[in-house]
Formats: C-alpha cells, sequence, structure tokens
C-alpha cells in the first residue's frame, strides 16, 4: 500500500485496523493450535493481572465492551475450562473470575505469543516511534470516543494460510482500486 494512497485518505482507517485485528488474532490462533482456545487470550492474561476481586463487570469495564458480550465470553472460558465463577460473598450479585489450573498452565504460552507478536509488529521502531504511535492510538481513541457507537461483534475462526493470502490480496486490492 503506497504512502500517498494513504496521505489522500483512500484508505480509511477502520480498513487498517480490521485487517489489523483479524491478521493479529488469526496469528494468535496459529501460534496457540495446540490450545483448545481459538480466541479470547488477552482476557486470561487481564484476569491474571488482576486481584482476586475481579468481576465480569471489570472485564467489561476494562475491555470498554457490554456486560451481556463479557457474559458470552466467559460462558465460553468457562465451558472450555480456563475459568471460573465465584459468587461474591460481599454482595451476591457480582461473580467473581478465577482462573483455572488449565488456564495458569498455558499462560506462559499465551503471553510469549503475544510479546512475539506484538516485537514482530514494531519490527524497525525506535523506543520514540513506538511511544509516539500509542499517543497517537490514545488521541485517536478519544476522538473516536465522542462518537455515538453502536458495538459490532467480530468473530474470528481458524485461519488457513491459503485463506489468509487471498483475503490480504483482496484487501490490497481494494484498496488500491479505491
Amino acid at each position: 500500500m503506497s504512502k500517498e494512497k494513504w496521505k489522500e485518505g483512500v484508505a480509511p482507517l477502520g480498513l487498517y485496523f480490521s485487517f489489523l485485528t483479524k491478521h493479529f488474532a488469526g496469528a494468535m490462533v496459529q501460534k496457540l493450535s495446540h490450545i483448545d482456545l481459538d480466541k479470547y487470550f488477552r482476557i486470561l492474561v487481564v484476569l491474571e493481572q488482576a486481584d482476586a476481586t475481579f468481576t465480569q463487570q471489570n472485564l467489561s469495564d476494562h475491555f470498554k465492551t457490554n456486560k451481556a458480550s463479557v457474559v458470552r465470553i466467559v460462558d465460553h472460558l468457562a465451558k472450555k475450562g480456563y475459568v471460573r465463577r465465584r459468587v461474591n460473598n460481599k454482595d451476591r450479585r457480582e461473580h467473581l473470575l478465577i482462573l483455572t489450573e488449565k488456564a495458569k498452565n498455558e499462560l506462559p504460552a499465551i503471553k510469549e505469543a503475544l510479546c512475539e507478536l506484538e516485537k514482530n509488529a514494531f519490527k524497525g521502531f525506535t523506543d520514540e516511534q513506538k511511544q509516539i504511535f500509542f499517543q497517537l492510538l490514545d488521541q485517536i481513541y478519544v476522538n473516536m470516543s465522542d462518537l455515538p457507537v453502536e458495538e459490532a461483534a467480530i468473530k474470528y475462526g481458524k485461519i488457513t494460510p491459503s485463506a489468509t493470502s487471498k483475503r490480504k490480496k483482496r484487501l490490497l486490492v481494494q484498496v488500491e482500486n479505491q
């Protein structure tokens, strides 16, 4: 994708975010194919870093998503054996989220894969460029958070190498033709 196309505003920001999100998720699934989980890896990392009183509401707030989506995610993780819910004795309406031994055993590989992918994404960047990049993303988030939105769900599935390259070519052709 040429720099001139970006300067002209032909390649929309959402297209980049969508492509990067799908590619990142697909790479995670590929790297962690030995784990019987095809998404929600980062949620396990967040739960590991949280204290013992982390709730579904905390997860919803952290990922800036609605509580119904979080319930579905936690249901999925519980069904797969990665988390369990425990009723909060101080507030019976709340469910504390607890990582299982299965999750704790897989977390080193998950964190390694996340770090590897991020390292690969920032190949050739200086520390200053990375800092500026995240500052710019923060500003974009602030700017976009002023807009009314309707939450959209992105579904990820297993991605085959041939399907990935076909999609990438199709995406680049669409952008180039705009």
